[in-house]
């Protein structure tokens, strides 16, 4: 076992050690370590080629690099997440192939306002220093599950309303009657994370401001 020198710097939200991580990145190099090297039975094993020894490596850098090269495969899952959403959502609010009620337009809406509420937080949280982290690569999920939710209870609050009012009508009825409900629930997400924000894990904390 070796120990090396932390050269840690404060970085945004976070710590950071660029030379000890580029310290072991060549050492992960020299041993091959990398991932197209490594044989894996029940224990992960580099190819370096020696009859005195086995490198098993566990750097400082291994669990985070392990953990994104595996959350970075799942990037199409997340355009595929947002096809399938889009086809429920449009099924849900009033059928797919309706030529009146289908409301394809309000569930590509309701999309396009998400997306915009993500590149938002993630620019305001970047422009406020927070660090991003492997962990952040599920947070597309996340707002995709909660930024849904509100036009499922908005639009069956209207569906609800009278018909024989005009359109003017069913939306201050329906608002009048979902709006508690949203407010209720987008209040206690914030508050639910703008709480964790102050939690003294870094990654934590970052990923709750995102």
């Amino acid at each position: 076992t070796y120990f090396v020198r932390s050269n840690r710097e404060l970085d945004g939200g976070g710590y950071a050690d660029p030379r000890g991580e580029g310290w072991e990145e060549e050492a992960l190099k020299l041993l091959k370590c990398e991932k197209d090297q490594v044989e894996c039975g029940d224990i992960c094993a580099c190819a370096y080629d020696s009859p005195f020894f086995t490198v098993y490596p566990n750097f400082q850098r291994s669990f985070s690099d392990a953990f994104g090269s595996v959350i970075s495969g799942d990037v199409g899952l997340i355009n595929g997440a947002f096809l399938i959403m889009i086809v429920y959502m449009t099924i849900n609010l009033g059928g797919l192939c309706h030529k009146i009620n289908s409301r394809i337009l309000l569930a590509l809406g309701s999309m396009v306002s998400i997306v915009l509420a993500g590149a938002s937080g993630y620019g305001l949280s970047s422009w406020l220093q927070f660090e991003y982290t492997p962990v952040h690569s599920v947070l597309p999920f996340v707002i995709l599950g909660i930024g849904v939710d509100d036009s499922f209870v908005i639009m069956n609050a209207f569906d609800r309303t009278d018909k024989s009012l005009s359109t003017v009508e069913r939306m201050a009825q329906a608002l009048s009657h979902a709006g508690v409900s949203v407010l209720v629930t987008s209040l206690t997400d914030f508050v639910a994370f703008a709480i964790s924000v102050s939690s003294a894990l870094p990654a934590l904390s970052s990923f709750c401001m995102y």
